[in-house]
């Protein structure tokens, strides 16, 4: 079905002379990867629908995507893998976030995040290693955006919507620490 929505989308491209041929290959490599996005972001707003929880899955994965975006983390193998396991760890953490008051705990395993970031971020992946530069770069950056979040949470720490912050937070140090495990051996 993607496949073919790509092959519409490239021949309209080719059509309109938008493209060239020699593209073809870089054109379709994108467009599937948006497609990808929108298949994932659909989901994910069914699924926050389901639990009732628009707005804590809007914080939740803002959160979530800011850190991620710098702090890496581990990837599954195949496309389909990670719409699975995407939805699944989307999923567990709405419906425990529903459940779980913010307090002390949620609180702890918040600053322990942060000290996986500080130690762990960024994670290299066989798609992307990144040069000593860049691993500096988004070092600073992933500690910043957490410890940006974190501050952000216990500043409204009356606010109950802002654990979903916090669980963003949580969720990214996990990734992080499952990435690096993962991977390694990369350097």
């Amino acid at each position: 079905m993607i496949e073919k929505i790509e092959v519409f989308i490239i021949n309209n491209l080719l059509k309109y002379h938008l493209v060239n041929n020699d593209e073809i290959d870089i054109y379709m490599f994108g467009i599937e990867c948006y497609i990808l996005k929108i298949i994932h972001y659909l989901t994910y707003f069914i699924i926050a629908m389901l639990c009732g929880c628009i707005w804590e899955f809007m914080i939740f994965v803002l959160s979530y995507i800011l850190l991620r975006k710098y702090a890496g983390g581990i990837h599954a193998n195949t496309r389909i893998g990670c719409l699975i396991i995407s939805n699944f760890i989307l999923s567990i953490v709405l419906l425990i976030g529903q459940k779980i008051e913010k307090g002390i705990l949620i609180s702890a395993l918040s600053f322990l995040s942060l000290f996986i970031i500080i130690l762990l971020a960024p994670v290299d992946n066989p798609n992307r290693i990144l040069s000593c530069e860049e691993h500096k770069k988004f070092k600073k950056s992933a500690i910043m955006v957490c410890f940006f979040e974190l501050i952000l949470s216990f500043i409204g720490y009356k606010v109950e919507c802002l654990k979903w912050v916090q669980f963003g937070v949580i969720v990214g140090a996990f990734m992080t620490l499952c990435g690096k495990i993962k991977y390694f051996c990369i350097k």
